[in-house]
């Protein structure tokens, strides 16, 4: 599980914060910052998830240590 708070603005004092992921998933170990929307995506300390932003921000590039890879279309 990671944690994050909105910067908007003054900063994130008095802010909630936002929870993402699962409980005991692990160390986070790669944060990718969406190219132009207020998000991320997170993989864990277990090595299976790289990730990378398209340039346009609509496709996430996920792969793992197995060399397997999977492009994700957000355009929806």
């Amino acid at each position: 599980m990671f944690t994050a708070w909105p910067f908007a603005g003054k900063g994130p004092e008095g802010k909630p914060l936002l929870q993402f992921g699962e409980k005991g998933a692990g160390l986070l170990s790669v944060v990718a910052a969406h190219p132009a929307a207020e998000f991320v995506a997170g993989g864990y300390d277990s090595g299976e998830l790289q990730l990378a932003w398209s340039p346009d921000g609509f496709q996430l590039a996920v792969g793992n240590d197995n060399g397997d890879m999977l492009v994700v279309d957000l355009r929806r």
